[in-house]
């Protein structure tokens, strides 16, 4: 595959500080990343971790969830931008926490999908993600933790028919769901190295989901989870201490990467058309954000940075919206 991503923007987050800062307080910054955040991290109200939106430059910080003892983690946009699926400790079960649904704004929480038998209870799940035509949800869920095991399994509930179904069947922990197209869900397995001294090694499978067939997308072992682009055949992941981003085609095999200075720590995650993506790492105790975007056949030095001098907790996860049709 020829390179085909041209580096444009670079943002420099230090996340170093303690104490929150109040969005209506704070001056404008202008930003070469577009888009919005959302993330969690301990509220000022009791330490307990709550869901939060911000724009890349800084500014604009909104607390969403008010939960009070029950936290709020691991928030994902839908498509549009419009809602945001997240997890919490608030009717949670022995299985773990519950799967939530919010508007972008916070209003409406509420679980995906109660107990019909126990109202009060809620499907439990960890890293929900939304399919790209937003009519479903992928998750994993451990069906043995409350007695001990670690057996994780991928499940997708499907919005419109209000049922769950799981798409993968073994032992081993399956978990970290991400789409790639509307049928297919990447994951991180590692049922290659579950019986070996390796066995804290990971892999990316991909499956169909409605075959429920995995295939084998890598294999190392030493890959972090993946992002699939929402319209073509490419997986975006990085390696363990690796400074690069890797592209993976999964109809030619084919493997690209992007390469900058600092081993990148968190998982690249694309626009909602898929021409741009970021990608985030660590350099000097420096929390770095780069914007990727598809160019044509060379790869250029970053062309901008900003220091906004971030004064927030670094947050649990995030996750990136960014419309290219229209300004946010």
């Amino acid at each position: 595959m020829k390179k085909s991503l041209v580096l444009i923007s670079l943002l420099l987050l230090t996340l170093n500080g303690c104490s929150l800062f109040n969005a209506d307080d704070e001056p404008e910054v202008s930003s070469p990343i577009p888009g919005k955040i959302v993330f969690s991290m301990p509220s000022a109200e009791n330490g307990t971790y709550q869901i939060y939106v911000m724009k890349p430059s800084g500014t604009g910080l909104k607390q969403l969830t008010h939960f009070g003892e029950f936290e709020a983690l691991q928030p994902s946009w839908s498509p549009d931008g419009s809602k945001i699926v997240f997890t919490s400790s608030k009717k949670g079960t022995t299985a773990g926490n519950a799967i939530y649904i919010m508007n972008a704004d916070g209003s409406d929480p509420h679980p995906m999908k109660v107990f019909p038998e126990h109202q009060e209870l809620a499907y439990p799940g960890q890293y929900p993600k939304w399919s790209p035509d937003g009519t479903k949800i992928a998750y994993s869920q451990c069906l043995n933790c409350s007695s001990g095991g670690n057996n994780h399994e991928i499940f997708v509930f499907d919005l419109e028919k209000d049922s769950v179904f799981q798409i993968t069947d073994n032992p081993a922990i399956d978990r970290f769901p991400d789409w790639n197209k509307i049928n297919e869900v990447s994951f991180l397995t590692n049922r290659d190295f579950i019986n070996t001294s390796t066995r804290l090694f990971n892999n990316i499978y991909v499956s169909n989901i409605t075959k429920n067939s995995a295939k084998q997308v890598t294999t190392n072992g030493k890959v972090n989870r993946p992002n699939g682009h929402p319209i073509t055949n490419l997986i975006a992941f990085t390696e363990s201490n690796k400074d690069r981003v890797f592209m993976k085609n999964l109809v030619t095999n084919e493997l690209d990467s992007i390469v900058t200075e600092g081993f990148f720590s968190g998982t690249p995650q694309w626009s909602k058309n898929g021409t741009n993506f970021i990608a985030y790492n660590r350099i000097k105790e420096s929390d770095i954000l780069y914007l990727i975007r598809f160019g044509f056949n060379e790869l250029t030095n970053p062309l901008d940075s900003l220091n906004t001098n971030l004064n927030y907790m670094k947050g649990r996860s995030f996750d990136w919206f960014y419309d290219e049709s229209q300004e946010l």
